[in-house]
């Protein structure tokens, strides 16, 4: 799973770098559904939800440690107030989803898994691939 993220990590940074419109600072998750129209929900864990969710609405923000290797960047950084998404791949598209929508839909889904048909229902944004 984690090489399926960096591999659409790469895709997404190049992706987002040309965007002239998005949010300056957002909390962001990637998860890929390794190719199937689905991911079952519980590979979007509780606390990647919290993560997301103290930076979006959190009293104090988020404070988050850089993982040691990437190069330049900086030891923490520090998210308050800003955007939170959850962006998944699915074999078509990619979706951005607000991470309070999707704890909301996760919570209420009589499913155990976000089809790429529902997820582009709620997504803020969807990108064709």
């Amino acid at each position: 799973m984690q090489k399926k993220e960096a591999d659409f990590g790469i895709l997404f940074r190049h992706w987002i770098m040309s965007q002239p419109r998005l949010p300056k600072s957002a909390s962001l998750e990637i998860k890929d559904s390794r190719g199937k129209d689905y991911i079952p929900y519980r590979e979007i864990e509780d606390s990647q939800i919290r993560s997301g969710l103290a930076s979006k609405i959190g009293p104090k923000g988020n404070l988050i440690r850089v993982a040691a290797g990437t190069v330049a960047a900086p030891d923490y950084i520090w998210l308050y107030k800003a955007c939170a998404y959850v962006i998944i791949k699915y074999p078509k598209c990619f979706c951005l989803i607000d991470v309070e929508t999707l704890q909301l839909e996760k919570d209420k889904s009589t499913r155990k898994s976000l089809t790429s048909d529902r997820a582009k229902e709620i997504a803020v944004k969807v990108v064709k691939l």
